[in-house]
C-alpha cells in the first residue's frame, strides 16, 4: 500500500507510440491535450497492451475541470 492515492499506479487506455528514442529506452506517446502531462516516459512505466476479443470496453467520458 501507498501512503497517498495519488501516488499508486494505474492505466489508462491505449495510446499510440508516434516516437521511440535511438537507444529504445523512452517512448513519445499520442495523448489528449486533457492530460497535460509531458508526452515522453520512460520504458518500465508502459505495459504492453494485449487486445482481448472475449472483453468488451465501454468509453467513459473524461470530464474537464477547469481551474
Amino acid at each position: 500500500t501507498r501512503p497517498n492515492k495519488k501516488l499508486l499506479d494505474y492505466y489508462l487506455s491505449p495510446f499510440k507510440v508516434t516516437y521511440i528514442t535511438l537507444n529504445k529506452l523512452a517512448y513519445k506517446l499520442k495523448l489528449l491535450l486533457v492530460f497535460k502531462i509531458y508526452l515522453m516516459f520512460y520504458m518500465s512505466l508502459l505495459e504492453l497492451y494485449y487486445y482481448k476479443a472475449s472483453v468488451i470496453l465501454e468509453l467513459l467520458s473524461l470530464d474537464v475541470i477547469k481551474r
